[in-house]
């Protein structure tokens, strides 16, 4: 059944197409900078995905993703609004912007027509960075239902491009040219990306996908066993790229990925087949010849066990251990925080645009923060979004928060042992889930279109019954 349904040379064009996008954008879409010059080719070729898309898209494929087209398009509606051109009597007298005002009055322009994005040409580009996620959604609803599950395959091979990278820029940090983005963590392992934040954020949800690989069906009982000791070899260099990056948000999201391991791994199936006898599944534990899962569990804690003392053990300078316990940055980070409130207070209820944040920051940055970098982000997106786009915006966080916790409860209420690897997966989808948005909270990961597009795919599959229709 796997060899004759899953064989290569049977998937269609467009998961090909889907599969080389995904591709394309992890290897040149690792910043979360909107003056990349691989932009000026990725975002062109996201819209006209987008028309490919949903020129392909049936009246029953839109029956089917109704919520979630309807969301996007939603999404797309509140960027526009920020762009509609406002009468002087509107936005001049809306909070956050006298300053404007003032300007235009100083200046001679007088009462002129503006939109309500204090920096329309951040809120334009904001709009065509929705192109990307919205064509790996529409690309999704397009293939096949089971082609969509073995996506997983291309997002592994990533994570192992990246990884590998990451070892090699460890091993010669003079190498420049191992590096991709001219700005970026210079001689510190970010693989695919310009910063070890995102980086080792990558690597760490690379653990939960190894676990759901070898629960995949595949050929041999001989091959099953071989891809174990694979799979490993690859998470442990997941793990030693996430310690040499010294990234504390990696760090912590690699120690939840290993604790999740165990909900994967436990009585999880593994479906084996040759020519003469039928598929039949078995349990992993005994697959392996564990005695019990509690085998498997054990291990994992004495993994994160491990993780923890590497961690709190190392004082070499700029070392995991040492950024743990730093205060400077936090503290910074903290202030930054503050600030940011106070300026989302400035502009509330609508915020200052989609995209403003450097615009709506700098006006009135304290001093003690002021140097030759600019700050580009909040490093906690729930505030940098209730700064950018107010109450439109949090509703549209609230709404997916309400979604992953429904998911939620749907993909773990059943019943553990009755668990299909497809099933898996979609645990899978929702624990990595978990982990950007808790990343979230003290980075940027979403921001960066590689791991933007990760997510558009494990929201799908996350909310996605297998064997059944996709979640509405």
């Amino acid at each position: 059944m796997f060899r004759d349904k899953f064989a290569l040379f049977k998937l269609s064009r467009d998961y090909w197409i889907l599969t080389a996008f995904l591709a394309l954008l992890g290897l040149t879409a690792g910043s979360g900078r909107d003056d990349i010059q691989s932009l000026m080719i990725i975002r062109p070729m996201a819209v006209l995905l987008c028309c490919y898309g949903l020129w392909g898209l049936t009246r029953a494929k839109w029956a089917e993703h109704r919520a979630s087209l309807i969301g996007l398009g939603a999404i797309v509606v509140l960027v526009l609004a920020y762009l509609i051109p406002l009468p002087p009597s509107l936005w001049q007298l809306s909070p956050g912007h006298k300053l404007i005002a003032d300007i235009d009055q100083a200046v001679g322009f007088g009462d002129i027509w503006r939109s309500y994005s204090i920096a329309p040409s951040r809120t334009i580009n904001a709009l065509f960075a929705l192109a990307i996620p919205a064509a790996v959604l529409l690309l999704m609803i397009r293939i096949d239902r089971e082609e969509r599950w073995l996506l997983l395959l291309p997002l592994i091979w990533l994570g192992v491009a990246s990884v590998a990278l990451a070892l090699l820029q460890a091993a010669a940090p003079s190498a420049k040219a191992l590096w991709f983005y001219r700005l970026t963590n210079e001689a510190i392992p970010v693989g695919l990306f310009a910063n070890r934040n995102h980086a080792a954020i990558f690597h760490a949800s690379l653990l939960p996908m190894l676990a759901v690989l070898v629960q995949m069906p595949t050929r041999s009982e001989i091959w099953a066993r071989t891809r174990v000791g694979v799979v490993v070899m690859i998470g442990l260099a997941a793990l030693a790229a996430v310690f040499a990056s010294a990234s504390r948000a990696g760090l912590v999201c690699a120690i939840l990925a290993v604790v999740s391991l165990p909900l994967l791994l436990r009585d999880m199936p593994v479906t084996t087949r040759n020519r003469k006898t039928k598929a039949e599944p078995q349990r992993f534990a005994k697959f392996l010849n564990l005695r019990s899962r509690w085998t498997v569990v054990g291990t994992s804690l004495l993994l994160a066990l491990t993780m923890g003392a590497l961690i709190f053990s190392g004082d070499t300078p700029g070392g995991a251990g040492q950024r743990l316990t730093e205060k400077n940055e936090s503290e910074l980070r903290w202030g930054m925080w503050q600030r940011s409130l106070d300026v989302a207070k400035e502009y509330a209820p609508f915020g200052s645009g989609p995209g403003t944040f450097v615009e709506a920051y700098k006006i009135g940055e304290p001093i003690d923060t002021l140097g030759p970098n600019y700050i580009n982000h909040a490093h906690n997106d729930l505030i940098e979004t209730a700064l950018t786009t107010g109450v439109g915006g949090l509703l549209f966080l609230a709404i997916a928060l309400l979604v992953m916790t429904r998911s939620g409860w749907r993909v773990w209420k059943q019943q553990t042992s009755r668990a299909t690897w497809k099933q898996n997966q979609a645990r899978m989808a929702w624990i990595i889930l978990v982990i950007f948005g808790l990343a979230s909270a003290v980075d940027y990961p979403l921001r960066v279109p590689s791991l933007l597009a990760v997510a558009v795919v494990m929201a799908y599959w996350a909310n996605t019954r297998p064997n059944k229709n996709p979640a509405r």
